[in-house]
């Protein structure tokens, strides 16, 4: 996942000058959740997968729980 790379970059070089970066630490880790989830192929679309999943709804394919 290039992304991820991206972000390690962009988090090896603020740290090299001594600058927060906050937000790319939960970018890194969101990343990170994708490509636990199988979504490797996804790169920067997964971080939107990651946050529906989290949220507990079910990707418009699925069927709602329940339902036959």
């Amino acid at each position: 996942m290039l992304g991820l790379k991206d972000v390690r970059l962009a988090l090896a070089a603020a740290e090299a000058v001594h600058a927060p970066l906050p937000f790319a630490s939960v970018i890194r880790d969101n990343l990170l959740d994708a490509i636990s989830h199988g979504q490797s192929d996804q790169d920067w679309s997964s971080v939107a997968e990651v946050a529906r999943r989290r949220a507990g709804h079910q990707p418009s394919h699925a069927s709602p729980v329940g339902s036959t």
